[in-house]
C-alpha cells in the first residue's frame, strides 16, 4: 500500500513538463514552430516511461536492499508489474491533466486527488473484505488503485 502511495509522488516529477507545455506560453511557441502533436506526444510518452523505468527499478531495487521476504519471494514478478504499469498510469495522467487550468497548481491537485482516492479504496476494501468482480473491475480503471489491488495479491 505504502509503496503506491510512494510512486504518486512521482506525479509530480511527471506531470509537470507535459503540463506546462499545454497550459503554459511553450504552447505558443510550439504552434508557431508547426509542431506536430502526435511526435511530440508520442516523445514525451517515451521521456516519461524511461523515467518511469528508471525510478520504479530504483524502487523495487531498495525495498529488495531491505531485505523484504515478499519481494524476494516474488523478484522479476513485482519489478515486472512496477514497470508495465507506467504506460496505462501516463497514459491516465495524460488524460487527467485537461481537466486543470492552471500549470501551477495542477500537479499538486492531480496528486491530492489521486492519493485521497487511493486512499477510500484501502478503507473501502478494508470494510469490504470480499473481492468480487464487479468491485475489481472497477478499480482496475484507475492505473494506481489497479497497481496497488495487483500488489496486494502479489506480496
Amino acid at each position: 500500500m505504502f509503496l503506491v502511495f510512494g510512486l504518486l509522488t512521482i506525479v509530480s516529477l511527471i506531470v509537470t513538463t507535459p503540463f506546462n507545455d499545454i497550459r503554459g506560453p511553450t504552447r505558443d511557441y510550439m504552434m508557431q514552430c508547426t509542431l506536430k502533436i502526435l511526435p511530440y506526444w508520442l516523445g514525451a510518452f517515451i521521456v516519461d516511461f524511461c523515467i518511469w523505468i528508471i525510478l520504479t527499478t530504483i524502487v523495487w531495487a531498495l525495498f529488495n536492499l531491505g531485505w523484504i521476504d515478499a519481494f524476494h519471494d516474488n523478484l522479476f514478478s513485482t519489478w515486472w508489474v512496477l514497470v508495465f504499469q507506467g504506460p496505462s498510469f501516463l497514459l491516465f495522467l495524460y488524460c487527467f491533466l485537461f481537466c486543470f487550468k492552471n500549470q501551477d497548481s495542477g500537479p499538486r491537485q492531480i496528486f491530492i486527488i489521486l492519493l485521497v482516492v487511493n486512499f477510500f479504496v484501502v478503507i473501502i476494501s478494508m470494510v469490504i473484505k470480499s473481492n468480487s468482480a464487479g468491485i475489481n473491475w472497477f478499480w482496475s480503471l484507475f492505473p494506481s488503485i489497479s497497481l496497488q489491488q495487483i500488489l496486494s495479491i502479489m506480496i
